[in-house]
């Protein structure tokens, strides 16, 4: 309920444009590692393997707890959303301007049809699935909003019965 209420608090705060983030240029990884570690617990309770793909640091400006919030959100979706055993796949990548982001899953996946609705406030694909799961809709809508106060972008691609990747891409800077 806390977490359910904050992030209407997040959105209000959004919606008012009242939000501030606290920039700062530094490994954008960092925040990732962090998240990973926090999730891993979770993931660790349902047999859930996190496979990691990058290497190096890779310079954003960026809110280092809202990036957090981001990766957060993403992977806990990953272990929500995949059975018993699976695996999660993340990848780094970079070039000369963008960082790229792709955290997989192989859990229930979504419906084409319900795909491209899955950033908006408040939707849930399944809804009674999602109130089994603790979903409320917020989560994925929070993300974008981030993600664009962070001059990124945030899509998904997902297929039924074989999971689903999220791609962030963030403006990279360089180390000064």
């Amino acid at each position: 309920l806390k977490d359910i209420i904050d992030d209407l608090l997040f959105m209000a705060s959004l919606e008012r444009q009242d939000i501030s983030l606290n920039l700062d240029v530094r490994p954008i990884t960092k925040a990732l590692e962090e998240s990973i570690r926090i999730m891993e617990p979770l993931a660790e309770q349902k047999s859930i393997t996190i496979n990691k793909d990058f290497q190096g640091k890779y310079f954003a400006e960026f809110d280092y707890n809202k990036m957090k919030q981001v990766f957060i959100n993403i992977i806990g979706n990953a272990v929500k959303y995949s059975d018993e055993g699976g695996e999660i796949f993340i990848k780094v990548s970079a070039d000369k301007d963008t960082i790229y982001f792709e955290i997989s899953d192989q859990g229930m996946g979504i419906s084409p049809q319900d795909l491209p609705y899955i950033f908006d406030r408040l939707y849930r694909v399944d809804r009674a699935r999602s109130r089994e799961r603790g979903g409320s809709g917020l989560g994925l809508h929070i993300v974008q909003q981030i993600v664009h106060l962070h001059n990124g972008q945030v899509s998904m691609d997902s297929e039924l019965e074989k999971g689903s990747t999220v791609h962030i891409s963030i403006p990279r800077v360089y180390e000064v």
